[in-house]
């Protein structure tokens, strides 16, 4: 570890992280649909438990990433990109009235950035 590494008070998001971090977004939904499912069948098994606290555990950690995003704009094209739609062409379509693509896009880097540093420090990643 570099001098620069042990003085950070946050690890910083690497490439690597952000993939990570863009997979824990896209599979959100299933995590969603499984809980809501588990929670209608009553008693669960015990391998059915484990998954259901990983699942809970990881939704809740991303919901407080999500929510640790400051610009509004930012959060409501993340949101709209990774819960509510699964292609980024449909978000770029949403908000391309509002601005270009490549903001839509530094806009959507910027979100995954802080949503990767809080599930780093959170211990996700």
């Amino acid at each position: 570890m570099g001098a620069m590494e042990q003085l950070e008070l946050f690890p910083k998001a690497t490439e690597s992280d952000i993939e990570l971090a863009i997979q824990f977004l896209i599979e959100y939904p299933e995590m969603m649909a499984a809980l809501k499912a588990m929670d209608r069948i009553g008693e669960l098994s015990p391998s059915q438990k484990l998954l259901y606290a990983s699942y809970k555990d990881k939704v809740e950690t991303i919901n407080i990433a999500v929510s640790s995003i400051i610009d509004e704009e930012v959060k409501d094209i993340i949101q709209h990109r990774y819960f509510k739609v699964s292609r980024r062409k449909y978000t770029v379509m949403r908000f391309q009235g509002k601005m270009s693509e490549s903001t839509i896009d530094r806009r959507i880097e910027k979100g995954l950035i802080t949503i990767t540093n809080t599930l780093k420090v959170a211990g996700i990643i």
